[in-house]
């Protein structure tokens, strides 16, 4: 059975919430404060996108947001971290960290709303870090 939204963005923040700790960084789900991002840690502002499967196996990507584009503009501690195999539960899940630089080199900007990531498969892993 597949995961509905809020179950796939929750376990994708509890992911990047013990990761950011296992860094040794202190990690806080600010989504209900009304920022332009999810999760703050440390010295990060971070965005998170969950998906389901497999991001390696996956044509699924992330839509990011314009507010989120306009914050990568301005914050050099911008992060995009993608969070997949998320319907092994948020223990099992890959975590893709992409910097403010890294994803602004991927971002396809166009006037409009959102905007859509596109990251060519062969570098799919080199993001990895979990």
């Amino acid at each position: 059975m597949a995961l509905s939204n809020k179950e796939i963005e929750d376990r994708a923040i509890k992911a990047v919430i013990a990761f950011e700790k296992s860094e040794h960084r202190e990690a806080k789900d600010i989504r209900r404060q009304n920022k332009s991002y999810d999760v703050h840690s440390a010295n990060r502002i971070i965005e998170v996108k969950g998906i389901e499967k497999s991001l390696q196996k996956s044509g699924n990507w992330r839509f990011v947001q314009q507010k989120s584009v306009q914050l990568a503009l301005k914050e050099d501690d911008f992060y995009i971290y993608i969070v997949d195999d998320l319907e092994k539960g948020s223990e099992q899940a890959g975590i893709y960290i992409l910097s403010r630089e890294q994803a602004l080199k991927f971002l396809r900007i166009q006037p409009q709303v959102s905007y859509s990531l596109h990251i060519h498969s062969d570098l799919r892993e080199s993001f990895k870090k979990k």
